[in-house]
């Protein structure tokens, strides 16, 4: 499967982009609120970056099937930059990473930004119980984003990636490989 290929694909992406994203920090219940403030700039420059063109380019079939319109994660993360009371965060100079106009190299990109919500569940829940974080504490709209949906939206998504023909492998893993890199840079950027 698809799906299972690309995992295997990226692990070693992920796994950089987890210790960027501070994810051990999160686990241990460690993570500062100036640092989880740096991770909702940084999901927020890579949503505005490129959810509008990701969506818009999404073949119509495909977006049906994925009920592209309830996947939208900018406005969450829009009310989060506005309850944490940052400055809306602007776009990185070398953000020229450009994904092809096709649903394979679009379906790896989401890929990436889907995943990252399903590990969502894990890391709202042990936000939740940081005691770095002031009372009251963030609201979290990004990571409860699909709230009860979570597990069947992401289930739809690998459905839909195994779907992809083959021969569209090589495009999918470019299009996650593309993402990785881009929200890795970025965070790059924010933390100097």
């Amino acid at each position: 499967m698809l799906r299972d290929l690309l995992k295997q694909a990226t692990t070693n992406d992920h796994t950089e982009l987890e210790k960027a994203m501070f994810v051990n920090e999160i686990m241990d219940n460690t993570l500062s609120i100036d640092k989880y403030k740096k991770i909702i700039t940084a999901n927020y420059i890579v949503h505005k970056a490129f959810e509008e063109f990701l969506t818009k380019n999404l073949s119509k079939p495909v977006a049906d099937k994925l009920d592209l319109q309830n996947r939208l994660k900018l406005p969450a993360l829009k009310k989060d930059v506005k309850d944490l009371k940052l400055e809306e965060p602007s776009q990185p100079k070398n953000a020229n990473i450009i994904f092809e106009k096709n649903d394979a190299e679009i379906l790896g990109a989401m890929y990436v930004l889907e995943g990252a919500t399903l590990g969502g569940k894990v890391i709202l829940s042990k936000l939740k119980k940081n005691l770095n974080f002031p009372e009251p504490k963030p609201a979290f709209h990004y990571y409860n984003l699909y709230g009860e949906n979570l597990i069947s939206n992401w289930q739809k998504f690998c459905a839909v990636i195994n779907e992809q023909p083959e021969e569209n492998n090589a495009a999918v893993i470019n299009g996650a490989k593309k993402m990785f890199a881009y929200i890795f840079s970025t965070m790059q950027n924010i933390n100097g």
